[in-house]
């Protein structure tokens, strides 16, 4: 019960999306699973929020894209800023797109805005936390009740931080994260819950293109869920398509009128976008060109005429990488293409004809499956997991209570084990090796890609894919647990201050010793080189000796740099006879 109502307490599924956002409950009355309609009677609401300038309001959704504010005010894409740094390649590159203000404050990007009479500086996951907050209050006023916890979706192919900086906008938002899933497992559970008697003892793969990230995982399905392998690109999308049809219009209307189409109007750009994004809808759904229309000022209209075919010639190669990062994951799972039995389309890119057309030719027709709403689908599955998760072993600490939940008619209240029972059998695998650097500029993975979690070495991965470190001293058996946290900049410590006056001092002589470190650094590239050849290979003890020799004479880390050139060419005389 909540303290503050007194009403019953829920949990939610929620597709946090980079365009578009969905939430979704599962009702008390059959156990199925429902997306739930904003106030605009939409079951998917744009991730826009719009600041007032002058006053605290703040507007979401279909509120904010209608809102006439300034565009420098309205903003969007915060998926593609969050846990990123500010000098992160794609943010560079969308700054360039945007029509508000990023900046970089600590290390990490911020939007500058005016809102309630003042210039602020606002982080992704705040700007994220506002469209949590939405998803919230759908619910509560759908079901009448408080909501406090909820499964959040995020894409694959988010790292530590950008999952870290999601579950910090759930917080923000008042909710409580029972558990981050991925996007395309989290499809793959709707589609059990619909199909389970066509997908059990399958393996599935996961094809999931949204409107700013593309996800491809392949699972295994025998009553539970396992996660063989997973790939993906955390930049291409919906948005990157609409900006490809953009640049087509503006090379159209240079070649009729001579002359280059305004950039420096932000709402106009935002309008084009608009057109540009329903162009390809319509494409999407007939052969007949679009026209995209635009009244570039009072006294001017401009139409541009899209086909079909111009489309897929403008995003044909973004759809063909897709099966290029596909290819990859088959790799990865050590199948053949031949050995997926069922393709799940996911996302609202995956409508554009020509993608369906690549995957058909790949997987064949009677493989792929779009049964379930592609903006709907992701949403769905959190939703089932949400409902049964207290039947799910995992790491669920500090956490909403799913216990003793009072029911009515919509609830996400547990429901009995034969109800969504695969649910109870679900593993996830981490979308990149984890490790450290060690001699030799070799990275020495501790936490290999594809590792089931949660898992645990010196490094342990929790259910929610967040990484934190054990330091454990050997002697006395003592653990120390080291807290990881992204704040976008180094540690700045009066200590840290007074080593970087002391170097300053010193700038020549450290100057002459990075040199001397690289030189050793490239030395014992060469001689672990040689290492790992040799315990691949002949395991020549011999050969493995004058190897440790050499690295030993490099950790003695003599005065002269030049000496390192004469023991370079000493061992490589000494260990061409090794083979």
């Amino acid at each position: 019960m909540s303290a503050k109502s007194g009403k019953a307490t829920t949990t939610i599924g929620i597709d946090l999306g980079t365009t578009f956002s969905c939430m979704a409950i599962v009702n008390g009355v059959n156990n199925d699973p429902e997306p739930v309609a904003n106030n605009f009677g939409n079951r998917i609401t744009p991730s826009v929020i719009a600041y007032d300038p002058k006053s605290s309001s703040t507007l979401i959704g279909e509120a904010a894209v209608n809102s006439g504010l300034n565009t420098t005010n309205i903003i969007y894409d915060a998926k593609r800023m969050i846990g990123r740094q500010a000098n992160d390649t794609s943010v560079e590159k969308d700054k360039k797109l945007w029509p508000f203000v990023v900046e970089s404050n600590q290390g990490k990007p911020h939007v500058k805005l005016m809102h309630n009479g003042n210039e602020i500086l606002i982080p992704p996951e705040q700007i994220s936390s506002e469209v949590l907050k939405e998803m919230k209050a759908i619910a509560e006023r759908f079901l009448n009740t408080d909501v406090t916890g909820a499964v959040i979706t995020v894409p694959a192919y988010f790292d530590h931080r950008q999952r870290a900086e999601t579950m910090r906008a759930a917080e923000i938002a008042g909710l409580k994260v029972l558990r981050l899933i991925n996007e395309p497992t989290a499809a793959a559970i709707a589609y059990m819950n619909k199909d389970k008697n066509e997908l059990n003892g399958k393996t599935v793969m996961i094809f999931d293109l949204g409107g700013g990230t593309f996800d491809v995982s392949i699972v295994k399905i025998n009553d539970g869920i396992k996660v063989i392998a997973i790939a993906g690109h955390n930049h291409i999308g919906g948005q990157d398509f609409d900006e490809s049809i953009m640049e087509y219009f503006k090379k159209c209307y240079k070649e009729k009128r001579s002359r280059d189409f305004p950039t420096n109007r932000p709402k106009l750009l935002s309008r084009l976008r608009l057109n540009c994004r329903e162009a390809k809808h319509i494409l999407s759904n007939r052969e007949q060109p679009a026209p995209i229309t635009i009244e570039v000022n009072e006294d001017e209209d401009f139409t541009c005429e899209l086909t079909r075919a111009k489309l897929n010639e403008m995003i044909g190669p973004m759809l063909n990488g897709t099966l290029d990062i596909v290819d990859k994951a088959i790799q990865q799972a050590k199948l053949t293409t031949s050995k997926i039995d069922l393709v799940l389309l996911i996302g609202g890119s995956t409508r554009i004809p020509k993608m369906q057309e690549l995957l058909t030719k790949k997987f064949g027709k009677d493989k792929l499956r779009h049964r379930i709403n592609p903006d709907e689908a992701v949403a769905i599955g959190a939703s089932l997991l949400a409902h049964n998760l207290n039947e799910f072993g995992g790491d669920i600490e500090n956490n909403v209570s799913i216990q003793n939940r009072v029911r009515n008619e919509y609830n996400t209240n547990p429901c009995s084990r034969s109800s969504h029972n695969y649910t109870n059998d679900l593993s996830e695998v981490t979308a990149l090796s984890i490790g450290m650097e060690v001699r030799g500029g070799q990275m020495l993975k501790i936490i290999p890609r594809g590792t089931r979690y949660p898992c645990e070495a010196v490094f342990k991965i929790d259910i929610n894919g967040i990484l934190h470190v054990t330091e454990k001293e050997v002697e006395t058996g003592n653990t120390q647990n080291i807290d990881i946290k992204y704040d976008g900049k180094p540690q700045d410590d009066p200590d840290i201050r007074r080593i970087v006056e002391e170097a300053r001092e010193h700038e020549q002589e450290d100057a002459k010793f990075i040199e001397l470190i690289n030189k050793r650094k490239a030395f014992e590239k060469v001689v672990y080189e040689k290492k790992w050849h040799i315990e691949d290979n002949s395991k020549n003890e011999t050969a493995l000796g004058i190897v440790k020799r050499y690295l030993d004479w490099s950790d003695k880390l003599p005065n002269d740099i030049k000496e390192y050139d004469k023991e370079l060419a000493k061992f490589n005389k000494e260990i061409a006879k090794y083979p």
